[in-house]
């Protein structure tokens, strides 16, 4: 924190008081000077609100932590506030079940569950949604027991939370102390061994016997050999299918996520698109009939043959997908790779691989698709997602240069 410290200007020179009494003045005026700065600085302190997580993080760690509120549901506890975890450390886990980045991190909150949660450790996550669907109890519910989360998830689907601790990226992860008072926080996802070292910290401070309980093996994501090997060392960031992240994308970086102009000219159309013959790398194309919508795009016809399909040009050595269907049914979304079906040796684990050949995703569900993983990093290949149903969304696209996992 700063302040501002002002002077008052003197001009001696024009001043009649003689010497001896000025300097007497001048004494008596610095004492109670620096007394009524005395009172000033302590009723200030009285009366001054906490510093923001923002100034803890640029300096003092030892502030009490944000309460958890606005929270629209439980999964896995009863209603819980921060407060009553007093005598823990607590680990506040920020994410949202169709992140990529978040999901990474799950083996490792599962490990420091599984070994600390004895000696005291609680994880807390508040899921703070990025899509719409997300906001769903149920949706999540099902991600969670998909994914293995056992400890508590708060629904923070009006951003309460979010807000009370200033967060900014997903995943986020806050140490609190068993005296409620933010002590450490990590954006991203990796660097576990220092988080690690940090908890363990604190588990000592509150007072806990580790000597069962050893550091975890972290697990980290190491980088795929070729990708390592590369010279430039490419990878396509995440790519978004809404006009919102592109009208921002765009105003901000003169490029958006979809690389046809007309997807941005006017917000939820009917939209008849074609693929350009080139494909700039790092964009969505569309073919067929489609609607922007702020969150998603919605293919708008029932077609054959598959010829509506998105497109694009990527370096990565996993895609994965964020869809969801307006149907009842599934929706069948065949894949390919530079115009080949994918194989046992390249699908993701949501692919299948037909009979004939033919590979493809059954999009029954709203969550992320894990598309391609390609036994090792490759640069600009073309992927194709075609779909002949009406009613399918896709979100967002991520990809991955990790030699293991999406």
């Amino acid at each position: 924190m700063s302040s501002n410290h002002s002077s008052i200007p003197h001009d001696a020179g024009n001043d009649p008081v003689e010497a001896g009494t000025f300097i007497v003045l001048f004494l008596c005026g610095l004492v109670l000077l620096l007394l009524s700065g005395a009172v000033l600085f302590f009723a200030s302190s009285l009366g001054s609100e906490p510093p923001s997580v923002e100034e803890l993080r640029t300096g003092n760690r030892f502030q009490p932590a944000p309460e958890f509120e606005g929270i629209s549901y439980w999964l896995n506890s009863e209603p819980t506030a921060l407060s009553e975890l007093r005598g823990n450390v607590v680990l506040v886990d920020f994410w949202t079940y169709t992140c990529v980045n978040c999901l990474r991190t799950l083996p490792q909150l599962r490990a420091w569950h599984d070994q600390y949660f004895d000696s005291g450790l609680r994880i807390i996550g508040i899921h703070t949604p990025e899509f719409e669907f997300e906001k769903s109890a149920a949706n999540v519910l099902a991600a969670t027991e998909a994914q293995g989360v056992t400890w508590p998830v708060a629904l923070d689907n009006d951003y309460v939370t979010w807000d009370n601790f200033e967060n900014l990226f997903w995943p986020t992860k806050y140490l609190i102390d068993h005296r409620g008072r933010l002590r450490f926080y990590r954006v991203g996802e990796g660097n576990y061994e220092t988080f690690e070292e940090e908890m363990r910290s604190l588990l000592l401070e509150s007072g806990s016997d580790l000597t069962d309980a050893p550091p975890t093996r972290a697990m980290e994501h190491l980088p795929d050999a070729r990708y390592e090997a590369a010279p430039d060392k490419n990878i396509t960031p995440e790519l978004y299918a809404g006009y919102d992240r592109g009208d921002f994308q765009r105003e901000y970086y003169g490029v958006g996520y979809v690389g046809q102009d007309d997807y941005y000219q006017a917000p939820d159309q009917t939209l008849e698109l074609d693929v350009p013959e080139f494909l700039e790398p790092g964009q969505i194309y569309f073919q067929g009939t489609w609607i922007n919508e702020a969150q998603r795009a919605l293919h708008a016809r029932e077609s054959t043959g598959f010829g509506d399909h998105i497109a694009l040009v990527y370096s990565a050595r996993t895609v994965n997908v964020v869809m969801s269907s307006n149907n009842v049914e599934p929706v069948k979304v065949r894949i390919q790779v530079d115009d080949e079906f994918l194989t046992e040796g390249n699908r993701g684990e949501d692919v299948i691989v037909g009979a004939d050949g033919e590979s493809y995703i059954m999009v029954d569900e709203s969550r992320m698709y894990r598309a391609v993983e390609m036994p090792e990093y490759g640069q600009r290949k073309k992927l194709e997602l075609s779909v002949n149903s009406e009613g399918l969304a896709v979100y967002a696209i991520t990809f991955g240069i990790f030699a293991e996992g999406p």
